[in-house]
């Protein structure tokens, strides 16, 4: 009698764990200006982050979102931006809307990595950066830790 062993193959998956967002009250929904001149990394990140309850703003540019920014009557709890856009650059919006929104929090998001955009100048104290491209369980985990810390003045 002829027996074969079973073949079995082995294929790693990385997982990245998301943490369910508690349930928020619409009148305390954190407000999130989304600054990104790609269409397809700004519609992700939107549709990723909607669902967590977060109440998002667009923007596909700088000048956009002071725009957005200057029609808003609430206060911007994060404000997560590509560095390199058009028109104005990352660094430059945050300086601009830390004048009107000082508690807000930062997140940087760049193809380039961390350590080129330093070259370029400090960050703001307290942002975070997150290098594209990016696991859309990492975006969520960043938010969240970002909007339960306690913001620093830009």
């Amino acid at each position: 009698m002829f027996s074969r062993k079973p073949c079995v193959t082995v294929i790693p998956i990385r997982f990245v764990p998301i943490t369910p967002s508690p349930t928020i009250e619409p009148s305390s929904q954190p407000t999130i200006l989304l600054v990104e001149d790609e269409d397809g990394i700004r519609e992700l990140s939107r549709r990723v982050l909607k669902p967590q309850g977060y109440h998002v703003l667009i923007a596909c540019d700088g000048v956009e979102a002071l725009e957005i920014c200057a029609a808003q009557p609430g206060k911007i709890d994060l404000v997560i931006t590509d560095v390199h856009m058009p028109r104005m650059s990352g660094f430059e919006l945050v300086e601009r809307l830390s004048v009107s929104h000082p508690s807000m929090r930062v997140l940087f998001t760049s193809g380039e990595s961390l350590e080129q955009l330093i070259e370029e100048g400090p960050p703001p104290p307290g942002s975070r950066f997150l290098g594209k491209p990016f696991f859309v369980g990492e975006l969520i985990a960043i938010v969240q830790e970002l909007l339960q810390t306690k913001p620093a003045q830009v």
